[in-house]
């Protein structure tokens, strides 16, 4: 059911792809209604036997019910965009396949580097780190964007160098963090399966990405008479579009956990386990 769903929704929007075709709404309806059965079997499964394929129980977990929605709509926009890139640095401006690689190699470069250091402060920082990355990703991508418009031939690479290394260092600061925050609260008992639906989810979304950024890309390509600047801009802000909303459900959960923090008083027996594991000197030199 779960690839059955799937397949159906994506060729719906493989099909719009081309010039003048509307999306089959009956396909994605029936995938949609076989992924809403797949949901409940599986929660059905897990009441009965306790063993599900997915265990939808770990969406309880309010970190790791955010950290999945930010990787799955996080991906779909991340995969699109290098997708878009390659293919207007070689058809649109004639680039060979390893001069493209290399014009993109600067958004590889910068999240290499950002994530190196992010992952050191992740504890630190928490969900404000995860919301500056998407933020940065956002403002650069839209810098892309509005560049390509100027369509300066084979200096492109060039001209797109600064902010695509700007947004990798924002990537950086979004993948692996939003990870790590999203598992650690998930019980060790479950956390290899937390961590497997989590990655699952990631690459689904980079699919459901690649097909709704293509299917810009190419749809505007047709339309516009081949004009890849135009494409490409209206790939590269398809692609802006679903990593805002992984901004929107970072920024979210901060503010909620934010307010949370505020309005939840101090229980009890979080007093006594705090004085409980102080220290035994400590104590003995404040008695």
């Amino acid at each position: 059911m779960l690839g059955a769903g799937i397949t159906l929704v994506i060729l719906a929007l493989i099909r719009a792809e081309g010039a003048g075709r509307s999306v089959p709404w009956s396909r994605v309806g029936l995938g949609v209604v076989l992924l809403a059965c797949f949901v409940a079997w599986e929660r059905d499964y897990g009441r009965r036997k306790g063993t599900p394929l997915v265990d939808l129980r770990l969406l309880h977990y309010r970190p790791y019910a955010i950290g999945s929605v930010i990787g799955v709509v996080y991906f779909a926009g991340y995969t699109g965009l290098v997708f878009v890139l390659s293919l207007y640095f070689q058809q649109g401006l004639g680039y060979s396949a390893l001069a493209a690689g290399a014009a993109g190699a600067p958004f590889s470069i910068g999240s290499a580097a950002s994530a190196a250091l992010s992952g050191r402060v992740t504890y630190r920082f928490g969900r404000p780190l995860v919301v500056a990355g998407t933020l940065t990703v956002v403002l650069a991508l839209v810098a892309v964007g509005l560049l390509i418009r100027l369509d300066d031939g084979a200096w492109m690479w060039a001209v797109l160098a600064g902010p695509l290394l700007i947004a990798g260092a924002g990537s950086g600061m979004v993948i692996g963090p939003n990870l790590t925050l999203a598992l650690q609260h998930v019980p060790p008992a479950q956390g290899g399966t937390a961590a497997a639906v989590l990655q699952t989810g990631q690459r689904l979304g980079s699919v459901f990405g690649l097909a709704v950024v293509a299917s810009s890309f190419l749809g505007a390509l047709a339309t516009s008479h081949r004009d890849f600047s135009l494409a490409a801009e209206r790939g590269v802000f398809a692609s802006i579009t679903l990593v805002g909303a992984a901004l929107l459900a970072a920024v979210a959960d901060m503010l909620g956990s934010t307010c949370g923090r505020r309005r939840t008083p101090p229980h009890p027996q979080d007093a006594r386990r705090t004085v409980d594991e102080t220290p035994p000197q400590h104590l003995g030199r404040t008695d």
